[in-house]
């Protein structure tokens, strides 16, 4: 295809098909502009653009290219044959197919766009009357190859396998070849291979092998190229990190990171696990060492060198070890301790290393030989069972590789109080001098009080010579009790105890007399209460004699008396005595226990004759005691000249009248309750009246002379109806 063109300077020409450069060997430009293609192939088919340029402009014209393929089948006879075409066996008919296959005049076949699926067959057979010839062709379209445009990066980390892929396709099958850098590569290699599907396969991937690969895939139809790049990455290594740095406190250190890798891995710093952030103090250096400006005792401790990139990471440790002139911890320049026990002498040091202590005292060496000094592991100087020598100053020393440091404690010993004279215990009479002495000594001198019943005490107390005297002029009751002296100083406190006793007769609680009323069956109680010291001793006397304890008598601790479920013999005199060495007291209880009135005679029926005097007795016992009243007809009987209540509460009449016969009756009462009795009085010599007998029929009474109850013979006559 012909492209004439002409400008000054001569212009530049290039060809794209399809828009894109033209690369395939069969399409060679010629020296004047011209395409040629050979051979020419169906894939050729499409627009073709010739571009002309040079520094003054660019033009351009377009060429489209149709490709076709055509079988011929010229054939000869009389009359004129026919043709018939076939492919594979079947006739093509070139009206259903004429997008494919045509049919020339000269009975050639026209393959429309040859593809592989044209590939076949093809019998041509031209016949007349006379007969019939036939043309074979065996067609194969041809395809340029191509290379499937997938993944074109491979990264891969050191010593991993790798494939890098070249799928290609075309008719005939392509042959696929690699070159890397432009140097063509063997089927096989050092450490890689061609693969059956032209895969080039690497077992285990070095730094060497990366770069830019090309796959080639070539056949008859053409030419095709795949670029490929691969990367091989190698993991991080650290190179070992010394196990400890050491500077001095206020320095600065580096702390060393060397690590190799593909890609080159960045470098990071952590502390005891911790992300350690640029600052002030910190920096991390471009070669990957970390620098502390200024080392403190807080940047001591486990450091990790952390390299990554993309194929992974690695650590390396170190330990910082930061250190420090000893330094002592304040505390009092002077110290005291008691005689007889152990002082600890502080001497804390901090440093690093850990210092070394040594004690002094007054200029010589402290040696623990002795068993009287031990320096602790603290420190601490222990001094045992402290005597007045061992006063003195002592010189603590703490040293280390980088320092030592001093501290001076002045020590003094100290006595705790002792009691030179204890007050003692006492036993008074009321109204008796209470006299008390303390003294004791110690280093420094005590101060020395009292307490009374655990409450301070001043009123009374006095000191002298070195002592302390608490008086009483008079004591009583209330300055008995607990007195306790005590001695203080700097040491300590010390105590001592003094029992104060105020002795007491009994004395009674309440009054000496009372009279006590319960009703009998209750439970009692007789009330004793007393008190003395020492404490009384308490008995009961009922009437005159000593009452003796049973299940039902029982004397309590303050001396009370209980009886329960009382008798009416439990009624009487009680005397409480109550003595100690003292003296003794007594205190009486008059016990009644009242009942109900309880009829010990009652009174019976009488008879009597008219005129004569009768008694109807009735007694009654009850507490209190009960008053006795009759009642006649329900209505109380009034005193007369001839009837009258006596003491026992009998009921006398005199010169008994036919008028005073009827029910009687006895009632005797008092606070808890009454008792009642009834009686018959018949007087003899009269007729008993109908509302004097209880249900008896009143045909059998007449006027003859019967009294109630006697017997009466009544006659009964029978008579037949």
């Amino acid at each position: 295809m012909s492209c004439e063109c002409q400008g000054i300077p001569f212009p530049k020409i290039s060809w794209r098909k399809d828009g894109n450069p033209i690369l395939l060997s069969r399409l060679e430009i010629l020296p004047e502009g011209s395409l040629r293609i050979q051979p020419v192939l169906a894939q050729d088919t499409g627009h073709y653009l010739c571009l002309a340029s040079n520094s003054a402009g660019s033009d351009r014209q377009g060429r489209d290219l149709q490709v076709f393929a055509s079988l011929p089948c010229e054939a000869s006879g009389s009359p004129k044959p026919l043709a018939v075409w076939r492919k594979d066996g079947q006739k093509l008919d070139f009206r259903l197919q004429q997008d494919t296959y045509w049919l020339l005049p000269s009975n050639a076949l026209l393959l429309i766009d040859p593809s592989p699926r044209d590939s076949g067959q093809f019998e041509c057979v031209v016949s007349n009357e006379m007969g019939e010839a036939r043309r074979i062709y065996q067609v194969t379209v041809h395809v340029p190859p191509t290379i499937a445009d997938d993944q074109t990066d491979f990264t891969v980390t050191k010593m991993a396998p790798v494939v890098l892929t070249c799928h290609s396709t075309g008719i005939p099958t392509p042959v696929v070849s690699w070159s890397k850098a432009g140097t063509q590569l063997g089927m096989r290699g050092s450490g890689y291979r061609v693969s059956p599907v032209g895969a080039l396969e690497i077992r285990q991937a070095l730094p060497i092998h990366a770069g830019r690969y090309t796959c080639t895939a070539r056949n008859s139809a053409g030419v095709a190229h795949k670029h490929v790049v691969l990367n091989v990455q190698a993991s991080p290594v650290v190179k070992p990190l010394p196990s400890i740095v050491q500077v001095v406190a206020g320095e600065e250190v580096v702390l060393p990171c060397e690590a190799l890798g593909i890609p080159r891995p960045s470098i990071t710093w952590q502390k005891e696990g911790l992300s350690i952030p640029a600052g002030a103090n910190t920096q991390i250096l471009p070669s990957g060492q970390l620098r502390i400006i200024h080392a403190s005792t807080e940047d001591a401790g486990n450091y990790f060198c952390i390299a990554q990139n993309s194929a992974g990471s690695a650590m390396g440790k170190t330990r910082l070890v930061v250190q420090v002139p000893p330094m002592i911890e304040t505390g009092l320049p002077d110290l005291s301790a008691t005689e007889g026990s152990h002082a600890f002498l502080p001497c804390t040091a901090r440093g690093n290393p850990e210092p070394s202590i040594t004690w002094e005292k007054d200029g010589q060496p402290v040696s623990g030989a002795e068993g009287k000094f031990a320096i602790q592991p603290s420190g601490e100087l222990l001094v045992k069972n402290l005597e007045s020598q061992d006063a003195g100053t002592y010189t603590c020393t703490a040293q280390n590789a980088v320092g030592r440091a001093r501290r001076r404690v002045h020590l003094t010993i100290l006595a705790l109080p002792v009691f030179t004279t204890l007050p003692g215990d006492r036993s008074l009479r009321l109204g008796e001098r209470l006299w008390l002495r303390c003294a004791a000594r110690g280093s420094p001198t005590p101060r020395i009080g009292w307490t009374f019943n655990d409450q301070p005490v001043t009123e009374g107390v006095s000191e002298q010579d070195g002592g302390s005297t608490l008086q009483r002029v008079s004591v009583t009751r209330e300055d008995r009790g607990i007195y306790v002296c005590w001695a203080e100083n700097r040491v300590g406190r010390v105590q001592a105890v003094s029992f104060v006793h105020v002795k007491e007769g009994p004395v009674l609680q309440g009054k000496a007399f009372s009279y006590l009323v319960e009703p009998v069956g209750s439970s009692v109680q007789l009330d004793c209460v007393v008190h003395g010291d020492p404490v009384p001793s308490v008995r009961w006397i009922k009437d005159g004699l000593p009452l003796r304890g049973s299940h039902l008598r029982h004397q309590l601790q303050n001396g009370s008396l209980i009886i329960r479920r009382t008798e009416m013999d439990d009624a009487g005199r009680y005397q409480c005595l109550a003595e100690n060495e003292m003296g003794s007291v007594e205190k009486v209880v008059l016990l009644v226990l009242q009942s109900a009135p309880v009829l010990q005679v009652e009174p019976q029926d009488t008879t009597v004759r008219s005129g004569e005097d009768v008694v109807l007795q009735c007694q009654a016992t009850g507490e209190p005691a009960p008053t006795v009243e009759w009642l006649r007809a329900g209505q109380p009987l009034r005193a007369s000249q001839r009837l009258r209540t006596l003491l026992d509460g009998s009921l006398w009449l005199e010169h008994v009248e036919a008028r005073d016969a009827g029910m009687y009756e006895c009632v005797a009462h008092n606070l808890l309750g009454s008792a009642t009795a009834q009686a018959f009085l018949a007087v003899r010599g009269m007729g008993v009246p109908t509302k004097h007998l209880h249900g008896q029929r009143e045909d059998l009474l007449h006027d003859g002379d019967l009294s109630v109850f006697e017997e009466c013979p009544l006659p009964c006559q029978l008579r037949p109806s």
